[in-house]
């Protein structure tokens, strides 16, 4: 069993809506075409739903939907997520999150079936995570972790260090920097590189942009344009 018995009391609290999220992107990179996203994101309690559709021109396009549960222990929390897309692809991640001091470790894990897959969050999707989370004061919120390719022998890591500067949308900016550690694609040359993102929050809208070096371990680099709308 995940979790307790249900609270007989939980039929008289009324239900929270949900929140909704859509968000647009775009991608730029060199020696490729653009290519364009549009993501609808749902948030019910602890349960996150969303439907996404990518293309780049006429050379790939791919649908995708996912469900995402965040169940609570007395030991911290387990974040569950599976995720669904056209061209037959599956994929599962859980990570989990100890304790319920000011700084927690966390550790994840991630699967995918192989099939053709265009990287969203241009991470390893078969990977292992480690890392910790950390409550600064006024609010603010760091992370750090590192993502590592455990599945394929590509010897691909990537490491992120985040800072939050509010847990309200109402005003916030997020930064996020990314360092690509390992080869290439399948055995190529190895970089070492480092990439910058940074998000906007004013509520209900928001903004991103990210500079990604050799993004997805490609020979390109990218630049991601980001804006949208909380409804």
């Amino acid at each position: 069993m995940l979790s307790g018995a249900p609270d007989a009391r939980a039929a008289d609290v009324p239900s929270s809506p949900v929140e909704w999220k859509l968000t647009y992107t775009h991608h730029v990179a060199q020696q490729e075409r653009d290519g364009m996203d549009l993501n609808l994101r749902g948030t019910h309690d602890r349960t996150v739903f969303w439907l996404g559709q990518y293309k780049r021109a006429s050379e790939f396009e791919q649908t995708r939907g996912g469900l995402e549960q965040t169940l609570s222990f007395g030991w911290g929390k387990l974040l569950l997520s599976g995720q669904a897309a056209s061209h037959g692809f599956l994929g599962y991640a859980t990570q989990a999150e100890f304790g319920s001091g000011s700084v927690r470790p966390l550790v994840g894990f991630g699967r995918t079936n192989l099939r053709p897959y265009y990287n969203l969050n241009f991470d390893p999707n078969d990977m292992v995570t480690a890392g910790v989370a950390v409550d600064l004061p006024r609010s603010m919120r760091a992370s750090f972790y590192a993502i590592h390719d455990d599945r394929l022998g590509t010897g691909q890591t990537v490491l992120h260090a985040v800072l939050r500067t509010s847990e309200s949308i109402e005003r916030r900016w997020t930064f996020d920097v990314a360092q690509r550690r390992g080869p290439l694609g399948d055995g190529g040359e190895r970089v070492v590189r480092t990439g910058l993102g940074v998000t906007y929050d004013q509520a209900p809208y928001f903004g991103r942009i990210v500079y990604d070096p050799n993004a997805n371990f490609s020979g390109h680099d990218m630049v991601r344009a980001s804006f949208g709308v909380r409804f």
